[in-house]
């Protein structure tokens, strides 16, 4: 599980290992510093390094080989690349528990307040749910937090919900800014009461929500 002080992490980048036989591009995930002003970015030097160290991550040990394998077998080359999700649309993505009543409470309370439509929805389950977890760097069955997708970050647990409460109406940008100065540790610790007992509190549905057709436009079409 990735801990509380990594919830800021840089958009996965893309190496290419060579071998006698075939090229292989391999999504990884890589932890930055990220400072409040800048956010997460990735600098020349780290990614001159993750280029030369090939599938290995800067912070973590190279992945087994079945592991690999298996993100091999996901990566298809028909799944829509980054560029495909914000070469037009440069709106942020919000991926949520399409099934848990809960979350869908919470996307509604969203688009009520985003009277602007700045933030794009698409649930977890879905097939444009998934890829964007693989693409994030995440197992593509990962339910367990919202994510927040911008075009060069993305962010998880409760720093995911800050920054969706951002792009709001006002006054829920200052109150969220205001939020940030509690330490992540306590905000997490939060979100996870919550996350690991939505189904048993608040229920869930067989099947994921239908888009209103006023916000069909926030809703990314799933692929056929």
């Amino acid at each position: 599980m990735i801990s509380a002080q990594a919830n800021h992490l840089a958009f996965p980048r893309v190496t290419t290992h060579r071998s006698a036989e075939t090229t292989v591009s391999i999504y990884r995930t890589t932890k930055v510093k990220t400072s409040k002003s800048k956010g997460t970015r990735l600098s020349s030097s780290s990614l001159a390094k993750f280029v030369l160290q090939g599938t290995h991550s800067f912070r973590r040990p190279c992945p087994d080989t079945m592991a690999v394998k298996s993100a091999l077998a996901e990566s298809s080359s028909t799944s829509p690349s980054h560029d495909f999700y914000f070469t037009e649309d440069k709106r942020p993505i919000v991926l949520f528990d399409g099934v848990c009543n809960f979350c869908n409470g919470g996307v509604n309370f969203m688009m009520d307040w985003d009277t602007k439509g700045k933030v794009r929805v698409v649930s977890l389950q879905s097939k444009h749910g998934k890829n964007l977890l693989r693409l994030c760097g995440r197992r593509s069955d990962d339910i367990s937090s919202i994510v927040f997708i911008q075009e060069n970050r993305f962010s998880i647990k409760s720093e995911a919900i800050l920054d969706i409460g951002k792009c709001l109406n006002m006054p829920l940008p200052v109150l969220c800014t205001l939020l940030t100065l509690f330490p992540a540790f306590f905000r997490d610790a939060a979100y996870d009461v919550v996350s690991e007992n939505r189904y048993a509190v608040f229920g869930s549905i067989e099947a994921c929500r239908i888009p209103d057709p006023k916000f069909q436009n926030r809703f990314i079409p799933d692929l056929e």
